[in-house]
């Protein structure tokens, strides 16, 4: 299960339902979207604060969350080769579930929509 938050927001903001969705065994990954998070951790451990300030116009929001949906995209793909029963390539099988908030649930959608590794999407806004 994935989790992507709102524009703006860390992924933090959706620990409570990701602990309840552990607590009954789901493996859950919580997504930060480097520029947009109030801060990331990048691998090399740098520390990056967001580029993102107010509500986005709508050009904003269309590369946002095309964005959004190229990390979860890569998530997906990482996680096929770390998990034995990670997401799968070919959409059959269990398959994975997403959600997300607000902006993370519109890339949530997208992202459902156009990837068959995803099997559930929900949007908490």
């Amino acid at each position: 299960m994935l989790y992507t938050s709102g524009g703006g927001d860390a992924r933090t903001l959706g620990t409570g339902l990701a602990e309840d969705l552990a607590s009954h065994g789901t493996v859950v990954v919580l997504v930060d979207h480097p520029g947009e998070a109030s801060q990331v951790e990048t691998a090399d451990g740098t520390v990056r604060e967001t580029v993102l300030y107010g509500p986005p116009d709508p050009e904003t929001f269309r590369t946002m969350t095309e964005t959004r949906v190229a990390d979860l995209r890569l998530v997906l793909d990482r996680l096929g080769g770390l998990l034995p029963y990670g997401p799968r390539r070919t959409g059959t099988g269990a398959g994975t579930g997403i959600y997300g908030h607000s902006a993370g649930g519109t890339a949530a959608a997208l992202l459902a929509a156009r990837d068959p590794r995803i099997r559930a999407v929900a949007d908490t806004a």
